[in-house]
């Protein structure tokens, strides 16, 4: 027989996580002439006096923050693969590797805080209340550096309500938690009030407020799906908002100084018109009510 060629054919295929132990050796070593022992020092843990590793810590913190997996479901899949691991235990692993990443935490907050520009803002979720059986709202404040950063970035803080002393305490400048100097510069949020402490002119003299463009055309846009009573001065502002955006679509890929004279030549204009639009349109409308009244 003579091989005249192949088929290759490849399959999927999957190894189950399978549990290992690391075996640690710390000779001890005794001196005849001084008398005294000297042996390494133990490798610190994350867990201290425990048993996991740091792999099997982020494996679980994955497990149930990632993917979202409770205890309660951990505990038989470690079973199956012959480690025994009760839910108790892990949630305790999981709170040691929680505080085991606070200073990782507390370097990518103070990264974030390196840019003068930043986006703030917060969702809603579900937080167990112990003892009661139900949940409560809680929130996560989401605080990014701008996009335009050469080093974007992002951190969260889970925070148990929506109060201004939130925003107050991450950017610093209260004291504790967080006793560094205030952070300055511009903070692009939306509306709300809770924000309205950290912008403070008479406290914060160095920081400036930008309002978030896509919030307030969002309500343009409510107004322009009324069908047949569909407003048309919320379809002429759509229109406007439509050439912001493609002039802006434009700078995106611009440096800086680049950036900053472009809009000053093509978006200023676009702004300083549709600041005035409004109101001309207001005295419009009312003008063509009055008629139709008279």
């Amino acid at each position: 027989m003579q091989r005249i060629g192949e088929d290759v054919s490849e399959r999927l295929d999957i190894i189950p996580a399978r549990f290992f132990v690391h075996r640690h050796i710390y000779g001890k070593w005794a001196c005849c002439c001084c008398q005294q022992i000297r042996q390494e020092p133990a490798e610190p843990d994350v867990v201290a006096g425990g048993i996991p590793a740091s792999g099997l810590v982020a494996h679980t913190l994955i497990s149930r923050f990632v993917d979202h997996l409770p205890y309660y479901r951990q505990e038989p899949i470690n079973a199956r693969s012959g480690a025994h691991t009760p839910r108790s235990t892990l949630a305790t692993w999981a709170g040691a590797g929680g505080a085991a990443l606070q200073p990782l935490y507390e370097a990518q907050r103070r990264f974030i805080l390196g840019c003068r520009v930043l986006h703030a803002d917060e969702t809603p979720v579900p937080l167990l209340e112990p003892g009661s059986g139900k949940t409560k709202k809680a929130y996560i404040w989401a605080w990014a550096r701008s996009h335009h950063d050469p080093h974007p970035g992002v951190v969260y803080e889970f925070c148990p309500g929506r109060g201004s002393q939130y925003p107050v305490a991450f950017l610093g400048g209260k004291g504790p938690p967080y006793p560094e100097p205030a952070w300055n510069g511009t903070l692009i949020t939306d509306q709300y009030a809770g924000y309205n402490a950290v912008l403070d002119a008479r406290l914060y003299p160095q920081r400036r407020s930008a309002a978030c463009a896509a919030h307030a055309r969002r309500r343009f846009e409510e107004l322009s799906r009324g069908g047949s009573r569909a407003s048309g001065v919320a379809a002429e502002a759509l229109q406007r908002w439509a050439r912001l955006y493609q002039a802006e679509a434009a700078f995106a890929g611009m440096e800086e100084g680049v950036r900053k004279q472009a809009r000053q030549q093509l978006s200023r204009p676009l702004w300083d018109e549709f600041e005035v639009w409004p109101a001309a349109a207001r005295a419009g409308a009312g003008w063509q009510q009055d008629r139709r009244g008279a």
